[in-house]
Protein backbone atom coordinates (compact mmCIF):
# COMPACT_ATOMS: atom_id res chain seq x y z
CA UNK A 1 0.00 0.00 0.00
CA UNK A 2 1.42 3.11 -0.87
CA UNK A 3 1.95 5.74 1.89
CA UNK A 4 -0.47 8.81 2.06
CA UNK A 5 2.23 11.25 2.49
CA UNK A 6 3.78 9.31 -0.56
CA UNK A 7 0.97 9.29 -2.71
CA UNK A 8 1.54 11.18 -6.68
CA UNK A 9 0.81 14.81 -6.89
CA UNK A 10 -2.46 14.96 -8.02
CA UNK A 11 -3.97 12.28 -6.20
CA UNK A 12 -5.60 12.01 -3.16
CA UNK A 13 -5.53 8.78 -0.99
CA UNK A 14 -8.92 7.73 0.07
CA UNK A 15 -10.10 8.13 3.71
CA UNK A 16 -10.28 3.85 3.67
CA UNK A 17 -6.75 4.34 3.00
CA UNK A 18 -5.61 7.08 5.23
CA UNK A 19 -7.64 5.22 8.10
CA UNK A 20 -5.50 2.06 7.43
CA UNK A 21 -2.67 3.82 7.63
CA UNK A 22 -2.86 5.64 10.83
CA UNK A 23 -4.52 2.16 12.36
CA UNK A 24 -1.85 0.29 11.07
CA UNK A 25 0.88 2.74 12.49
CA UNK A 26 -0.95 2.28 16.15
CA UNK A 27 -0.56 -1.44 15.79
CA UNK A 28 2.61 -1.56 15.60
CA UNK A 29 3.67 0.75 18.50
CA UNK A 30 1.66 -1.75 20.42
CA UNK A 31 4.02 -4.22 18.98
CA UNK A 32 6.91 -2.12 19.49
CA UNK A 33 6.18 -1.61 23.18
CA UNK A 34 4.98 -5.32 23.64
CA UNK A 35 8.76 -6.24 22.55
CA UNK A 36 10.44 -3.59 24.69
CA UNK A 37 8.00 -4.68 27.80
CA UNK A 38 9.27 -8.32 26.75
CA UNK A 39 13.08 -7.37 26.87
CA UNK A 40 12.24 -5.68 30.47
CA UNK A 41 10.59 -9.04 31.55
CA UNK A 42 14.01 -10.83 30.44
CA UNK A 43 16.25 -8.26 31.78
CA UNK A 44 13.96 -8.36 35.44
CA UNK A 45 14.47 -12.42 35.28
CA UNK A 46 18.18 -12.07 34.88
CA UNK A 47 18.56 -9.78 37.90
CA UNK A 48 16.72 -12.39 39.76
CA UNK A 49 18.83 -15.27 38.07
CA UNK A 50 21.91 -13.28 39.27
CA UNK A 51 21.38 -12.79 43.22
CA UNK A 52 19.63 -16.53 42.99
CA UNK A 53 22.30 -17.13 45.38
CA UNK A 54 21.93 -14.89 47.66
CA UNK A 55 19.77 -16.26 51.33
CA UNK A 56 20.00 -12.64 53.33
CA UNK A 57 17.89 -11.03 55.15
CA UNK A 58 14.99 -10.30 52.43
CA UNK A 59 15.74 -12.42 49.83
CA UNK A 60 12.53 -14.59 49.62
CA UNK A 61 10.92 -10.89 49.31
CA UNK A 62 13.09 -9.95 46.65
CA UNK A 63 12.57 -12.87 44.41
CA UNK A 64 8.89 -12.87 45.07
CA UNK A 65 8.84 -9.27 43.91
CA UNK A 66 10.80 -10.06 40.89
CA UNK A 67 8.38 -13.02 40.11
CA UNK A 68 5.77 -11.14 40.68
CA UNK A 69 7.47 -8.26 38.24
CA UNK A 70 7.85 -11.05 35.78
CA UNK A 71 4.38 -12.18 35.60
CA UNK A 72 2.94 -8.65 35.38
CA UNK A 73 5.34 -7.86 32.72
CA UNK A 74 4.48 -11.45 30.54
CA UNK A 75 0.69 -10.73 30.85
CA UNK A 76 1.54 -6.84 30.01
CA UNK A 77 3.28 -8.40 26.54
CA UNK A 78 0.63 -10.59 25.66
CA UNK A 79 -2.10 -7.22 26.13
CA UNK A 80 -0.26 -5.46 24.15
CA UNK A 81 -0.13 -7.92 21.46
CA UNK A 82 -3.95 -8.62 21.92
CA UNK A 83 -4.34 -5.07 21.15
CA UNK A 84 -1.69 -4.82 17.99
CA UNK A 85 -3.79 -7.44 16.67
CA UNK A 86 -7.64 -5.82 17.26
CA UNK A 87 -6.27 -2.82 15.71
CA UNK A 88 -5.07 -4.51 12.73
CA UNK A 89 -8.30 -6.42 12.37
CA UNK A 90 -10.47 -2.69 12.61
CA UNK A 91 -8.07 -1.26 10.13
CA UNK A 92 -8.74 -3.88 7.42
CA UNK A 93 -12.28 -4.19 8.20
CA UNK A 94 -12.88 0.37 8.62
CA UNK A 95 -10.72 0.56 5.55
CA UNK A 96 -12.88 -1.84 2.88
CA UNK A 97 -15.98 -0.47 4.45
CA UNK A 98 -14.99 3.19 3.89
CA UNK A 99 -13.46 1.81 0.40
CA UNK A 100 -16.90 0.41 -0.10
CA UNK A 101 -18.73 3.65 0.67
CA UNK A 102 -16.51 5.90 -1.89
CA UNK A 103 -17.02 3.73 -4.09
CA UNK A 104 -20.55 4.21 -3.81
CA UNK A 105 -20.51 8.37 -3.38
CA UNK A 106 -17.99 7.92 -6.50
CA UNK A 107 -21.17 5.61 -8.30
CA UNK A 108 -23.40 8.29 -6.99
CA UNK A 109 -22.50 11.13 -8.38
CA UNK A 110 -22.73 10.45 -11.79
CA UNK A 111 -25.66 8.46 -11.57
CA UNK A 112 -27.87 11.77 -10.20
CA UNK A 113 -26.62 13.45 -13.11
CA UNK A 114 -27.35 10.73 -15.71
CA UNK A 115 -30.78 10.04 -13.70
CA UNK A 116 -31.94 13.94 -14.21
CA UNK A 117 -30.69 14.19 -18.10
CA UNK A 118 -32.96 11.40 -18.53
CA UNK A 119 -35.85 11.82 -16.51
CA UNK A 120 -35.78 15.87 -16.92
CA UNK A 121 -35.85 18.84 -15.29
CA UNK A 122 -38.00 19.82 -12.13
CA UNK A 123 -37.22 15.71 -11.10
CA UNK A 124 -36.98 16.10 -7.11
CA UNK A 125 -33.84 13.96 -6.11
CA UNK A 126 -33.49 12.70 -2.15
CA UNK A 127 -32.63 14.71 0.37
CA UNK A 128 -29.48 13.87 1.73
CA UNK A 129 -30.35 14.97 5.04
CA UNK A 130 -29.03 18.08 5.29
CA UNK A 131 -32.95 19.50 5.56
CA UNK A 132 -35.26 19.07 8.89
CA UNK A 133 -38.95 18.91 8.07
CA UNK A 134 -40.92 20.92 10.72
Amino acid sequence: MTSTLNAAPGLHPGLGAMVHEQLTALAQRYDDAAERLGALGHRVGGLGQAHGAWTGPGSRAFRARVERHERTLARDVETCREAARSVRWAAAVLAERLAALETAAELGAPLVSVLSTLLGPGVVLPSLGSERRG
